[in-house]
Formats: structure tokens, sequence, C-alpha cells
């Protein structure tokens, strides 16, 4: 938990704990970033710091399979469980702030809310945002992530091991490597391991599968949409974007020019400016503040 923020565990459709995290702010309204495959909550807490004092009620939860989430005891995994993940959430915020909230979803978590938006039941949004991601994508992009995430299945010895790892995947990023006692857990033996479970890695070997489901449930997004994509993205190509613009004819088009695919993490404070424009159009004071998560 970081000194802003709170957290509680809520329990999603089959009892999976759930780990959301609440950056108080007073208040624009809520605001839900969802992060994206092999990530968590952490890789938002610049951002939701920043956004929180600017006035927005920040939430960010780990997906299953994630950070401090729970993980299924079956070990199956499937883009519905994420979905329905999500809806709990939603209704979590919803309860809490009695307002819809606007989405920030980052890759895997951009398609996640844009899949609620077109699949019933449809969960309402007061506006999108997509972080380098369309309803295509480079396998490329994937091939790299995942042999990124499929290496050091033993665990590293220390953390300094781990982050050479990092600095070797992410060479463009000045900070990569910097913190990651959040993204490693050491176990018994002494070893550090990430922080995702690696059963997860065969539902994202088939991410290719879904790209047709998400590309008809992105032509029913209704949201006002803006899509942030990095300028060094080696995810999504021009035609992709181009592609997501047509099926969205609402959205609109930002780049983060030094970003690579983990945009927010890659750049934080260009990040934010990029988004803040859009955000600041849907300012609307909370029907109440949005009561605190018990720790």
């Amino acid at each position: 938990m970081h000194s802003m923020s709170s957290t509680t565990h809520i329990p999603s459709f089959d009892g999976v704990p759930l780990m959301v995290e609440h950056y108080a702010g007073k208040s624009h309204g809520p605001l839900l970033l969802t992060h994206g495959f092999g990530q968590t909550r952490n890789a938002w807490q610049h951002s939701a710091t920043a956004l929180a004092q600017a006035g927005w009620d920040v939430f960010s939860y780990d997906a299953r399979g994630h950070g401090d989430s729970g993980r299924p005891e079956d070990g199956e995994y499937d883009l519905d469980h994420f979905i329905d993940d999500f809806r709990y959430v939603h209704q979590h915020i919803v309860e809490q702030c009695q307002q819809n909230p606007i989405v920030v979803g980052a890759s895997m978590g951009g398609l996640i809310t844009m899949l609620s938006q077109s699949e019933a039941p449809v969960v309402p949004l007061r506006a999108l945002v997509l972080v380098d991601i369309a309803p295509r994508w480079e396998q490329k992009g994937v091939s790299r992530m995942l042999g990124f995430m499929q290496q050091n299945a033993n665990g590293f010895a220390s953390l300094d091991e781990a982050r050479e790892v990092v600095r070797a995947y992410l060479p463009h990023r000045e900070n990569a490597g910097g913190s990651l006692r959040h993204n490693l857990r050491q176990h018994e033996d002494g070893r550090w391991y990430w922080h995702w479970d690696p059963r997860m890695l065969d539902y994202a070997m088939r991410s290719a599968d879904y790209q047709g489901r998400i590309a008809a449930g992105a032509q029913q997004v209704s949201a006002p949409t803006l899509l942030v994509s990095g300028g060094q993205t080696d995810m999504i190509s021009d035609e992709h974007i181009n592609e997501l613009l047509q099926m969205i004819p609402q959205a609109s088009h930002v780049v983060v020019p030094k970003a690579a695919h983990m945009v927010a993490g890659d750049d934080n404070d260009r990040f934010n400016a990029a988004i803040t424009d859009f955000l600041n159009d849907f300012i609307q004071p909370s029907l109440q503040d949005c009561i605190p998560e018990e720790a």
C-alpha cells in the first residue's frame, strides 16, 4: 500500500480475491486504471498519485494471477474470467462513489474494457482511455513479451540479477529495473520470483484467437474514447491504430513519442499530460466522496 492510498480485497465471481487500491481525490469523479498482462496495479503508482492530487478519485486493481490478487485453484485462466473480474471491480466503485468511472485500460486492461462495453451485461462508462492497444496487434510484440515472461522460471538469486534482465528487456527506459520489490516475491528457498502465476502463460499464448471477438466488440463501444500509443511501441502499428479509429468513430488519438508499449511506466509525466485535456472534459463533482476502503 502507498502512503496516500488504501487497499482492500474484494471477492470475484468464483471467490478469487482481487486487490483494489484507492487514491482518494476531492473529487472530479472516479477513475479506474486497469493494467496490462504481466503487470500489476503498481504500474500506475506515479500516474495514480498525480491524478489523485489533480482531483480524481483513482482506483486500480491487480488482475487475478497478478500481484496481490488471488490465483484460481485449478490454474485455469480465460478472457471471460478477466472480464468478469473487471465487472466486479466496476460495481465496487459504483457502490462507493455512486457514479460510473472513467476507465484507463492498458493493453489487456483495454481489451477487457472494450468487451465489457459490448457484451452483456454491459458495463456503463463515462469515458475510456485505451493505452497502446487495438483489436488487432503485432504478434511479434506479444512473442517478445511472452519470451521475457518465460525466462527465469527458476527465479533469481538476487534483485540485482532480476534488474539486469529487466534492463535488457527495456533498454529505452532510464529507470528500468529501479524498483522491483513490487514485482517479485521471495520464496522460502530464498530466490526471487515474478509476481505472476506462470500458469497464465497458456492463456496468453491463445490471445490471437480473441481478435475477431475484440474487433466486433470495439464497434459497439459507445463511450467517448481516447487512444494513447507509444511512439516506440512494437505492439500496434499505424494500420492497427487507423483500424481502431474507424471502428470507434468517436475516438481520438495521441502519441507519447519516447514511450514503448508500457506507456505510463515508460514516461509517466508525458502520459499524464497526454490524457489531461481529455479527462478535463469529464470533470464532474461526485454525488458524494468515494467511501474509503478499510485497510
